[in-house]
Parts: structure tokens; sequence; C-alpha cells
């Protein structure tokens, strides 16, 4: 976030420079906030990637460049159309949100970059340092989940492909949102 920070802000100027466009100082703690969220998010995507081709059984570079590559394409599409979504601001009748947009769009797509570039980098650096203090081996993965109040113990594969059926997804939209209630907000 740090770096995407200062690549930001050197952008946002030139941006500002380039086409003759004040850049309004309200935008700085937005940009701050929406860098660090976007930044955090993405490094977590793929984090969570390699994390799963490590306990695989996956080792270094192999595990980085595995787990980044499955979820490159859904990081750089949401940063896109995220980038997009605020660039629409410029469309706004206020012009303080019009002048919001440009600045945005660039804190995400910087943000992306960053997030698409460094961060792999860096965990093919790091390696398992990143998981630190410990990262369970393959034969340390969970196996069933006991509990005493259920009569028979949960399988989490079973139950992943249970929730991820079709037939079972239906019929949960259809049957969950049964009575209304009022939101605790509302009272």
């Amino acid at each position: 976030a740090g770096v995407g920070y200062v690549l930001t802000d050197r952008m946002i100027g030139l941006f500002g420079e380039l086409t003759d466009l004040a850049v309004p100082s309200q935008l700085q703690p937005i940009v701050v906030a929406l860098l660090l969220g976007i930044t955090t998010d993405y490094t977590i995507v793929f984090i969570s990637g390699v994390r799963g081709r490590f306990e695989e059984g996956y080792t270094g570079r192999s595990a980085v460049r595995s787990g980044v590559r499955a979820y490159l394409s859904i990081v750089v599409v949401a940063g896109i159309t995220v980038a997009a979504g605020v660039s629409a601001l410029v469309a706004a009748e206020s012009p303080l949100f019009r002048a919001f947009g440009p600045g945005l769009a660039i804190t995400v797509l910087v943000g992306l970059a960053v997030a698409v570039t460094m961060v792999p980098a860096l965990l093919a650096i790091l390696d398992r340092a990143t998981f630190w203090p410990g990262l369970p081996g393959p034969a340390e993965l969970p196996g069933p989940v006991v509990n005493p109040m259920l009569p028979r113990q949960i399988v989490p594969d079973r139950y992943l492909r249970t929730v991820g059926n079709r037939k079972v997804a239906a019929v949960v939209t259809v049957v969950a949102p049964g009575r209304k209630r009022k939101s605790a907000w509302m009272r």
C-alpha cells in the first residue's frame, strides 16, 4: 500500500498537469483508504492461493506461480471493474464527485499494478516464510471435524460438495429468505 501510495500520488499529479484539471485536496484520505483496501484484498487473494499450493505439496516458486496463476485473472477483472466504476463518477452532477472520478480510477489501477507485480515477487522471495510462524504441511491438513453434538463426523470435502451442488443451492435460495424480519436498525 505504501509503494502504491507513492506511485498514485505521482500519477495523480502527472494527470493533473497533463489535463490541467484540479485535483481536490479531499481526495487524499479517500486515496489512502482505497489503496489500503485494494492492495490488502488482492494480496489476501494471492496469499490464499499460494498457501493452498503449499498445502497441496508444491514447493518454492512453483507454489507461487501456480497460486498466483489461479487467481490472477480474477484480480485483474475485479480491478478493472472497480476502476471503470469509479471513473464513471465523471458523469456525476456534482463537480466534486466529477473531479474524484479520474483520481480514484488512477488509484485503483496503480493498486492493481502493485498487487499483480510486487506481491507475487515478494511471495516468491519470502517463500514459506510468508506464512510464519507456521504453515501446515500436507500431512497436517485438517481431517473430519469432530463435534460431540452431531451424530456423525463432518468431512469437509463432503460438505463442500453438498453446498456446491446446484440443486441444493436452488433449494436454499428458494427456502432461505423465508419470513421477512425487520432489521435491528429499523426498530
